[in-house]
């Protein structure tokens, strides 16, 4: 028996049988070979991750930038969302610093850093202003900034730019309380002498002050200090212990509005009369009260209100007493975005129609690029 010859003659059989087997797939267009390459490729493309927090996101030039620890940008005009990573320096050096915002403030990207555990060249992190080169995918940032914060303040928590004023909030590594540092140029800080035992979470400017939500509580100020403001002019209906997720001070509609936790949307165009949607009783989803948070204007007509869990909501002419002015964003067959909690909104006015952006807690980031009408919720897609 010719051992060599049955062996070929095997092998051009086996050979013959997968190239026919190739052929006739390619003709049935079912070639797993081509379906996986197709499959990389679009991953390759798409390089923001979509299970991740988003935390910032600002718009320099042509280019967007987001922050979700490491920070990435794609071109405004990229009909692919192609994101690219950004290569950070810090004065200079290699840095593997987490940027946990940015904010875009009189010509300068700012960001607020927090140390990585393996980074064993950075000596000190906070807050870092950078002028930033579009033709590179590197930001070498300055810093940190003296703010004013003890060294021990390495946590930056929130960044608000509010009337023209970039607000810091800090808090020391393992203690309270958090501080407040305010500045109009980006370079000299000041600090307020009201500190806080929680977080403050949001802020506007309205009736030519500072207003504040901590918790539970309403403060007003001229962010030099702040005072609680009187209980009688809280709104009726607001339970003791349930806390505020948003104050927004709309020109467009001439309103105050704040939101709860407990599926509560107030406004008041005095900071004393308050106007409740829904009769005053807590909008609910499958009998469980929605945990209402930010607000964000998006044209004379139309305001978003995201929530924690529940995507987000449109405040539709401002009035909120008519229920019908007040819709959840209802497109379920994008279930990530339908049960998100969304942290920002952020909208790019330079194109038309207007693109808007959703930044979400573990949801990776959304957008809808056909904002022209008020219901376009089949539009929104994952970047």
């Amino acid at each position: 028996m010719n051992t060599k010859h049955t062996v070929l003659t095997y092998l051009s059989l086996i050979t013959f049988i997968v190239l026919s087997l190739f052929l006739w797939s390619c003709n049935t267009g079912e070639n797993a070979i081509f379906y996986t390459l197709e499959n990389e490729k679009r991953t390759v493309d798409n390089t923001l991750p979509n299970e991740v927090t988003v935390t910032g996101i600002v718009k320099i030039g042509d280019y967007y930038y987001v922050s979700l620890g490491a920070i990435y940008r794609r071109n405004a005009s990229n009909s692919e969302n192609k994101w690219d990573p950004i290569t950070i320096k810090m004065n200079g050096e290699s840095s593997s610093g987490l940027c946990n915002n940015l904010a875009y403030f009189n010509g300068k990207l700012y960001g607020a850093f927090i140390m990585d555990s393996s980074d064993q060249t950075a000596t000190s992190f906070g807050l870092y202003s950078a002028t930033v080169n579009t033709n590179t995918t590197e930001i070498d940032w300055s810093g940190p900034i003296n703010i004013g914060a003890s060294q021990s303040e390495i946590q930056i928590v929130r960044l608000f730019i509010v009337n023209g004023t970039l607000i810091v909030i800090t808090k020391e590594e393992t203690a309270l309380p958090y501080n407040l540092y305010y500045s109009t140029d980006g370079s000299n800080f000041s600090h307020c002498a009201t500190t806080f035992d929680l977080l403050p979470n949001d802020c506007t400017f309205f009736n030519s002050q500072y207003w504040l939500i901590v918790g539970n509580k309403i403060y007003t100020g001229n962010l030099s200090s702040f005072s609680e403001i009187s209980t009688t002019n809280y709104p009726e209906g607001k339970v003791s212990g349930t806390y505020f997720g948003g104050i927004y001070y709309s020109s467009d509609f001439g309103a105050l509005y704040l939101s709860s936790r407990d599926g509560k949307i107030f406004s008041t165009t005095d900071g004393t009369t308050w106007k409740t949607a829904n009769g005053g009783e807590p909008i609910k989803v499958s009998d469980k009260a929605v945990p209402f948070g930010i607000f964000y204007q998006i044209n004379s007509n139309l305001m978003l209100l995201g929530t924690d869990g529940y995507g987000f909501y449109r405040i539709i002419g401002g009035d909120i007493t008519n229920s019908a002015n007040i819709k959840r964003f209802s497109d379920n067959t994008k279930a990530e975005l339908y049960s998100a909690s969304v942290l920002k909104f952020f909208k790019d006015p330079s194109t038309n129609p207007t693109v808007i952006f959703a930044c979400t807690s573990g949801y990776g980031l959304w957008s809808n690029a056909d904002y022209s009408s008020l219901f376009q919720d089949s539009s929104w897609g994952r970047e």
